[in-house]
């Protein structure tokens, strides 16, 4: 959800986590309810000193036990695909954090609209099977919901007025925001389909304004994660 060097759907997003399982993969009622307490209202050590502003933006529960602490790896070897709502819920979290970076104000019914309205649904091969009277054909199904997201569409065709750096010819969005994260003072770009591509780095995230083809994106500013 929040990984660095490509990996993770929100890289640098402050954290939070609250452990309610135990070694012998046994996720107590009571452990994982004071752990919802405390995410909604965090606390010191002692659980004392509430705070409710201090709770997160986004909360994600995955529940599970591995006999491994993948955390103190020194580099991941490997990849394999695999499915279930452990994995499918921190990606949902993350693309709402990368949401909320560029529009922090935005309420609960803005994100779950921006999220649901813009799904690729083109893009996926549902199987030949109709379920709660719902069919595959039809968007959102009990199959894949509204569709896969995709993050990008979120900000697409936007514009932020003033705050120029520099500008470049890159030819993709992602290589405008690689070009940003690399340069001082920048927090903050849009990217043109003009002539082939055109970048501009922004010290700031001004006004939205809608432009026809251009994507734009705000770099989440530098934060410390903090192990369970």
């Amino acid at each position: 959800m929040v990984g660095t060097k490509g990996i993770g759907v929100a890289p640098k997003a402050k954290w939070i986590a609250c452990k309610g399982c135990n070694g012998n993969s046994d996720c107590d009622e009571l452990k994982v309810v004071q752990c919802a307490q405390f995410l909604l209202c965090p606390h010191n050590n002692d659980g004392k000193k509430c705070d409710p502003s201090k709770a997160p933006h986004v909360i994600n529960g995955s529940f599970g036990h591995h006999t491994k602490d993948f955390y103190l790896e020194d580099m991941i070897t490997n990849f394999i695909w695999t499915r279930g709502s452990s994995l499918a819920a921190p990606h949902v979290s993350g693309a709402i954090a990368l949401y909320l970076s560029a529009n922090n104000a935005a309420s609960y019914d803005q994100v779950y609209r921006a999220l649901t309205e813009n799904a690729d649904t083109d893009t996926l091969t549902p199987p030949n099977k109709t379920c709660g009277g719902i069919p595959n054909t039809q968007y959102p199904n009990n199959l894949f919901g509204h569709g896969r997201l995709n993050i990008f569409t979120l900000e697409d065709n936007t514009h932020y007025v003033g705050g120029d750096l520099a500008s470049f010819n890159l030819t993709t969005v992602e290589s405008c925001c690689a070009e940003c994260k690399k340069t001082p003072r920048c927090k903050a770009f849009v990217w043109y389909t003009l002539n082939g591509g055109l970048c501009w780095l922004k010290d700031n995230q001004g006004r939205k304004v809608d432009v026809d083809g251009a994507k734009a994106g705000v770099l989440p500013a530098p934060a410390s994660g903090r192990r369970p």
